[in-house]
């Protein structure tokens, strides 16, 4: 056979090149797992605030519902554990008669603040959301 006629150190070579390539597809393949888990909780989680009548929470927050009162929802940010009542969600505004300056505004709460929030979200595509969630342009 051909694998017996390559000396031992090229066919251990072999074995552990295939052993690396299966590592590497089952890498994928947790990878590809993973990311279809979180499209499935975003949708549920976007189910959930559309029967609360309440915003899909950014990420990492997340819509829950209080334990010993059933439909009290309340959002939980995975990655520090704080909890509020209000959604997470801000707005980066310019400033009206100051351009290259910025304030930040949660159209849910009505809060203002010039400091950047730890939920901000900085992709165009949140502000977008916010903005047609609110009615609001960019």
């Amino acid at each position: 056979s051909a694998a017996a006629a390559l000396p031992p150190s090229s066919s251990s070579s072999l074995e552990h090149q295939s052993v690396e390539e299966m590592r590497a597809r089952m890498e994928e393949l947790r990878s590809r797992v993973e990311r279809t888990k979180r499209a499935r909780a975003q949708g549920a989680e976007a189910l959930k605030a559309a029967a609360s009548g309440r915003p899909v929470a950014p990420a990492p927050w997340r819509l829950a519902e209080h334990p010993s009162s059933p439909g009290v929802w309340y959002y939980h940010n995975e990655e520090t554990g704080e909890t509020t009542w209000t959604p997470p969600v801000w707005q980066r505004v310019p400033h009206p008669t100051e351009p290259d300056r910025f304030y930040y505004h949660n159209p849910y709460t009505g809060e203002t603040t010039w400091d950047e929030p730890a939920s901000f979200q900085t992709t165009d595509s949140a502000v977008e959301e916010s903005a047609a969630r609110t009615g609001g342009g960019g």
